[in-house]
């Protein structure tokens, strides 16, 4: 259990420095842009400020969920129940980077950007732990 609480939070802090990378590349990026210039000085100094710190330790936590055990150890239960987990994980994050990008079309924000780009990065490391979960089959 130590181990987990411990891969926990390894893994909350770790995603939420690359995260804040990606944030300020991208806000270093599209400084120019023409949907980072809002009606008034006020709405971009708030819109700048905002980096998503709640949404990405949701986010974060929920890449773990998989790896919560569903049976007591050991069972083989566990790695059917991972695989499951994984592949949801693998088509919500999917469905949030395309609705992310849908959006971005109709209506183009840094959050907006930022999710999308996000969305995709997580999906891939979704589908790289689901090679993982299902090389390490028991059968």
């Amino acid at each position: 259990m130590f181990f987990f609480m411990q891969m926990f939070f390894n893994w909350i802090i770790g995603y939420l420095l690359v995260s804040l990378l990606l944030w300020t590349i991208l806000k270093a990026i599209t400084q120019n842009s023409r949907f980072r210039k809002p009606a008034s000085p006020n709405e971009q100094q708030a819109a700048l400020s905002s980096y998503p710190w709640l949404l990405n330790v949701i986010i974060a936590a929920t890449f773990l969920l998989p790896l919560i055990p569903a049976y007591p150890a050991p069972n083989v239960g566990n790695w059917g129940a991972m695989l499951t987990r994984t592949s949801i994980l693998i088509f919500v994050y999917g469905i949030l980077s395309l609705a992310c990008w849908i959006r971005m079309a109709v209506r183009p924000t840094l959050l907006t950007l930022y999710l999308a780009i996000n969305g995709m990065i997580l999906c891939g490391l979704s589908v790289l732990l689901l090679l993982l979960i299902g090389g390490a089959s028991p059968s």
